[in-house]
């Protein structure tokens, strides 16, 4: 009988010890990929799009050594041809050549939020920061309302204190290779039509692809890579998450409330 118990004992425990090894392999495999060490990701994709303090991300990466890319990258090279590519569904051009200026962060923001895919395929040591509006999915149309409500005018009509890409007067804001980049996202990837009346359908329906986008970064997203970012809560998560310590300084605050965004980079149109 004692024989008996032990031959069926002896494959129960080398089971159950099986079973554990495993379970322990398996855990430590993941805390392995929930620890990566901040100098094995080699590119941090910002996958927030605009209005979603997107600029005091930006600043937040740089203090914590990246070189990350926003919005103004794209303003400040208005005329390269990678973002007419981008216009037309082909993101590589404008990912090879952050990459090729020593780029290795997004912060979010057009065109960049919507190129998280792309940047993971190419990047495969990353790590994806999704920042959301402070004030909830209200207050992120709102804000997309004051900063866009311009593109509704159709054309850039000058008048007191309206900044203006220089040759750009009186003509169509999508002519501007940047705003047209920038309208066409909104619409194709947020359903958000900044150029149409912004009345209470359109909020309605802004709101529904903001909370659509978010939607599809989680399921995009492996969940140990990812990490859900409100800027008011500061360094603490952000720093945990990517393995890095608290800077010795208060978390940056960096939000243009202005209306009209090409105004951040007049410059931009020198080119012309």
């Amino acid at each position: 009988m004692g024989v008996s118990l032990l031959q069926h004992s002896v494959p129960t425990l080398r089971s159950n010890l099986n079973s554990e090894v495993q379970t322990y392999a398996s855990s430590d495999r993941m805390a392995q990929r929930q620890g990566m060490d901040a100098a094995e990701v080699d590119f941090i994709i910002g996958t927030g799009p605009p209005k979603t303090a997107t600029s005091t991300m930006q600043a937040a990466l740089e203090i914590l050594g990246r070189h990350a890319a926003h919005g103004g990258t794209m303003f400040r090279q208005a005329f390269d041809p990678s973002f007419e590519a981008v216009f037309h569904g082909d993101n590589d051009p404008a990912i090879k050549l952050i990459l090729r200026e020593g780029y290795n962060a997004t912060a979010g923001d057009s065109p960049w939020c919507f190129m998280y895919e792309d940047l993971m395929r190419m990047k495969p040591n990353y790590k994806v920061i999704m920042s959301v509006h402070p004030g909830g999915p209200d207050a992120w149309v709102e804000s997309t309302h004051t900063w866009n409500q311009f593109h509704v005018e159709g054309v850039y009509f000058p008048f007191p204190g309206r900044h203006i890409p220089t040759g750009f007067a009186n003509r169509k804001i999508t002519d501007f290779p940047p705003e047209r980049v920038n309208e066409h996202l909104y619409a194709s990837k947020l359903d958000c039509f900044i150029n149409e009346t912004h009345n209470q359908t359109w909020r309605d329906r802004c709101k529904q692809g903001y909370l659509a986008h978010y939607d599809k970064v989680r399921r995009t997203v492996p969940q140990e890579r990812l990490l859900e970012f409100n800027v008011s809560d500061g360094w603490a998560p952000l720093c945990s998450f990517l393995g890095l310590p608290v800077p010795d300084m208060p978390f940056p605050d960096v939000n243009d409330r202005t209306n009209g965004h090409t105004g951040q980079h007049p410059s931009a149109a020198e080119k012309v």
